[in-house]
């Protein structure tokens, strides 16, 4: 305590000059930072649900366009044997025509013994 006593003022006012600048500064970028860290935050979160967003309305379309097709070959399926004028070629020809597209997994068809053809 007796050698700060011996320290000229304009010294002392310097110390506590750059203590209180030194706080300053510290605080301050510590809210920067906080605040950087929170948009930051934000801004990736947006960014990645637009893109899931986008992602996800290619798959519903590319899905929609499957399952109408699906719907149009089932429908031509069914009026086809309904009207007796769709033999198993044509009808394996039709499922075939389905895979074009690369979210078709495969189509199939099952009966019972000699159903479809007799």
């Amino acid at each position: 305590m007796r050698k700060f006593k011996n320290i000229s003022l304009a010294t002392k006012l310097l110390l506590v000059t750059g203590t209180i600048i030194s706080t300053v500064l510290v605080a301050s970028n510590a809210v920067l930072i906080f605040e950087t860290r929170h948009r930051v935050s934000d801004l990736v979160t947006r960014i990645a649900s637009t893109e899931a967003r986008a992602i996800a309305s290619e798959i519903v379309s590319e899905i929609s366009l499957l399952n109408g097709s699906v719907g149009a070959t089932a429908a031509s399926i069914g009026n086809g044997h309904g009207e007796h004028t769709l033999d198993r070629k044509g009808l394996i020809s039709m499922l075939k025509a389905n895979m074009t597209n690369p979210l078709a997994l495969g189509s199939y068809f099952a009966e019972a013994d000699k159903a479809f053809d007799g």
